[in-house]
C-alpha cells in the first residue's frame, strides 16, 4: 500500500499542475522517495529474517522447529560452524545464471519492435502482460508448487516478497541509476496504470485480512 501512494502521489501532482511547474519538484520527489523506500525495504528485511522471522513460519515449519528444539540430539552445543569449503561453486553458479539473465534480458528488448509488428501486439501488452509471465515464472511454478501441496501460506509468501521486492527495490534503485548517470527518471506513472496497480492492492489486501482461501478467490483474481 505504502509503494502503491509513492506511485500516485506524483501522478495526482501531474494533473493538479502544469507539466512545466512540476516536472523538477516530482524528479526530486521520486528521488527522496526512493531512498526512504530504500531504507523502508531494509527494515523490512531485517524484521522478516532477523527479530520476528517467527511470524513468517508456516505451520508446517513452526512444527518442524518445535520437533527441532525438543529433540535430545539438537540440544548440544555445536562446536563447530558451517562448512564453507562447497560455497565457491553455488556462487559461480548464481554469477553464471545472473550473466545470462542480463544477456536474455537485452535480447528480449531487442526484440520488442519485431515482435509487435510480427504478432501485432501493442507495447503496452508486452510489457504489462508477457515480460512479467516470463520474468517471474520462476516464482509462479513455486507458487503452483505450494497451492498444490495444500501449503496456501508459502504460496502466498512468495508473491508477497516477489511484490514487495519490485516495489520497494526495483523501482527505487532504477530510480537511484538515472540520478546517477543523469537521466531523470522518477516515479511518475500515468493515470491507467497507477490506478490499476492501486486497485489491484485494494482487492489483494481484501482477500489476504481473513487468512482463509478457496477456489472462488482465485476465479475472482483471475477474472479481474
Amino acid at each position: 500500500m505504502i509503494t502503491a501512494v509513492t506511485m500516485l502521489l506524483p501522478t495526482a501532482l501531474y494533473s493538479t499542475f502544469p507539466v512545466s511547474q512540476i516536472d523538477a519538484s516530482v524528479l526530486t520527489f521520486s528521488r527522496g522517495t526512493s531512498f526512504v523506500l530504500f531504507l523502508l525495504y531494509a527494515g523490512y528485511l531485517y524484521f522478516h529474517m532477523g527479530s520476528h522471522q517467527h511470524l513468517f513460519l508456516s505451520e508446517n515449519e513452526q512444527d518442524d522447529v518445535l520437533d527441532t528444539n525438543e529433540s535430545p540430539e539438537f540440544s548440544k552445543p555445536q562446536t563447530t560452524g558451517p562448512d564453507q569449503s562447497n560455497n565457491f561453486a553455488p556462487s559461480m553458479r548464481l554469477a553464471a545464471a545472473m550473466v545470462a539473465t542480463i544477456y536474455c534480458t537485452e535480447l528480449i528488448f531487442e526484440g520488442i519492435d519485431e515482435m509487435v509488428e510480427t504478432f501485432k501486439f501493442s507495447r503496452m501488452f508486452v510489457a504489462v502482460i508477457l515480460i512479467p509471465i516470463a520474468s517471474n515464472s520462476t516464482e509462479g511454478t513455486s507458487v503452483i508448487a505450494s497451492a498444490r501441496s495444500g501449503d496456501t501460506d508459502s504460496a502466498i509468501r512468495v508473491i508477497v516478497d516477489s511484490l514487495l521486492q519490485i516495489g520497494l527495490f526495483v523501482i527505487p534503485l532504477l530510480v537511484i541509476i538515472g540520478w546517477c548517470i543523469e537521466e531523470p527518471m522518477t516515479l511518475y506513472f500515468d493515470a491507467f496504470q497507477s490506478g490499476a496497480m492501486f486497485l489491484a492492492v485494494l482487492v489483494v489486501n481484501h482477500l489476504l485480512r481473513d487468512g482463509q482461501y478457496a477456489y472462488i478467490h482465485g476465479a475472482m483474481l483471475i477474472s479481474l
